[in-house]
């Protein structure tokens, strides 16, 4: 599959080998679901019957980013997106960073800019909207099609059980722990990759050394608890334990809000001790004050880092050095939630049984083994 990162690259080298026919469709397709790959492969199909080019046009970033609307936490990363178009034999991806020249657009300008690209027909989701303020939905892209004697295909909803399949649906899945039915509307298992970096080792020191990966701060994880894991790294495929949340059993308390109070009442007792003529003391006592706030604030910014939710890898009968290796990590299946142990000695006892947990779940589900990177 060919990908472009621009609109003339795209022109010029499909024009150069006489592709110019274009079988499109646009849309974020974050997680690429079971939706989003029923409306691919009639893509697929629709350009190979008139001997078209599959074109998908995707954006680096979720447009409601740009837009201010709250950008979601994402399923996948525009590399992972391309691999998987490329995986389901699409002939191409058009990457486009979303802008103010786009965000502005109407919807007839946006549909009308394809065409010229040489767009031969267009096959959108039944959700799909577009255009300046999202003026611009599946009606208008038939009735433009119809115009200009043009292709054009709505695909309807898919549904797992009752439920449509959403990006946003996936997402409350997994944020939820619900790992089943999310991979079941991703059609595969879910997906982070990260580089390993130094943590504070207190999982080797407990017998259960750990990865602790580095990931995009606009990546979804699912939420937490412990999981199976399938791991590729240098080629290889491990299993093991992911470990998501901020390590409860470990972590300190939050700074008392008291101390907060106790800071702004002494800051009056300044204002007032200025008021009143007294300008060396409340010079003293501003020092003091301000030495109070620094630290107050310290200790509530270092209980915000601890507590920030993490990723750790624990492999199955591996021992290597992986420090800054990049992991693909696939989500196989949920085996508890994150709780807070009263000691490190009963926290080892509960990690040896997710182990065990671990341990049956391969030998009863012979299928994860077979799975591979694509699903």
């Amino acid at each position: 599959m060919k990908s472009w990162f621009s609109i003339a690259n795209m022109r010029r080298e499909l024009g150069a080998h006489a592709r110019g026919d274009l079988m499109v469709t646009i849309g974020n397709f974050d997680g690429v679901h079971r939706g989003h790959q029923l409306l691919l492969k009639i893509l697929k199909e629709k350009a190979q019957e008139n001997g078209w080019f599959s074109l998908v046009v995707t954006f680096r970033e979720h447009p409601a980013g740009f837009l201010r609307q709250g950008t979601p936490l994402l399923l996948t990363t525009v590399e992972e997106r391309s691999a998987v178009f490329s995986g389901l034999g699409l002939d191409g991806c058009l990457v486009l960073d979303f802008n103010q020249e786009l965000a502005s657009m109407t919807p007839e300008e946006f549909l009308s800019l394809a065409k010229d690209w040489g767009a031969r027909g267009f096959i959108v989701g039944y959700d799909f909207r577009f255009g300046a303020g999202a003026a611009g939905g599946t009606g208008e892209v038939l009735e433009f099609c119809r115009r200009h004697g043009l292709l054009g295909q709505v695909i309807p909803p898919v549904k797992v059980g009752r439920e449509i399949v959403s990006s946003s649906r996936i997402r409350e899945l997994l944020q939820a722990g619900d790992l089943a039915k999310a991979n079941l509307m991703l059609d595969r298992a879910y997906m982070i990759t990260g580089r390993v970096t130094h943590g504070a080792r207190r999982g080797r020191l407990l017998g259960f050394p750990t990865a602790n990966l580095e990931l995009p701060a606009n990546r979804l994880l699912p939420g937490s608890g412990v999981y199976l894991v399938r791991v590729f790294f240098d080629g290889r495929t491990h299993f093991g334990l992911a470990n998501i949340g901020v390590r409860p059993t470990f972590s300190r308390t939050r700074p008392e809000p008291e101390g907060r109070l106790e800071i702004e009442s002494r800051l009056e007792t300044e204002n007032q001790l200025k008021t009143e003529n007294q300008p060396e003391a409340g010079n003293q006592l501003k020092t003091e004050v301000h030495s109070e706030t620094n630290n107050q604030l310290k200790a509530e910014n270092e209980f915000k880092a601890e507590n920030r939710p993490t990723t750790e890898i624990h492999l199955l009968d591996v021992a290597a050095d992986l420090y800054y290796k990049t992991m693909v990590v696939e989500f196989l299946a949920f085996i508890r939630r994150e709780r807070k142990f009263p000691s490190a000695a009963a926290l080892v006892a509960q990690m040896k049984k997710d182990e065990q947990a671990a341990r049956k779940l391969l030998q009863r589900h012979s299928f994860f083994a077979k799975q591979t990177l694509s699903g």
